[in-house]
């Protein structure tokens, strides 16, 4: 299990983002709600953290077994993979590979 990346935003870089928060940084959302504008409470974050739903960390050699370069995949496409594009054993299933 993990927690999701952080995800920093310039709100300068967004007049909405300016116009809705102001000056009222940071901003923190959990799992896509508003919990903090401004002042962060320590204990209540790591209890909101505490109680976010678990995620589990994607297995690099899950999917369909093709060696496309983003899926992490990296067995070498056979005439069976028919939902790979190409018969060239090296270029993995294109835009139809299932590990993405």
């Amino acid at each position: 299990a993990y927690l999701p990346e952080i995800e920093f935003i310039d709100i300068y870089s967004d007049p909405g983002l300016v116009e809705q928060f102001g000056t009222c940084v940071p901003v923190v959302a959990i799992d896509g709600k508003i919990r903090f504008r401004g002042r962060i409470n320590e204990v209540l974050l790591r209890r909101l953290i505490a109680a976010s739903p678990v995620m589990i960390a994607p297995a690099a050699s899950s999917g369909c077994g093709c060696n496309k370069q983003s899926c992490g995949c990296k067995r070498q496409k056979s005439s069976q993979d028919s939902h790979c594009e190409s018969t060239s054993p090296s270029t993995g299933c294109g835009g139809q590979c299932k590990c993405a």
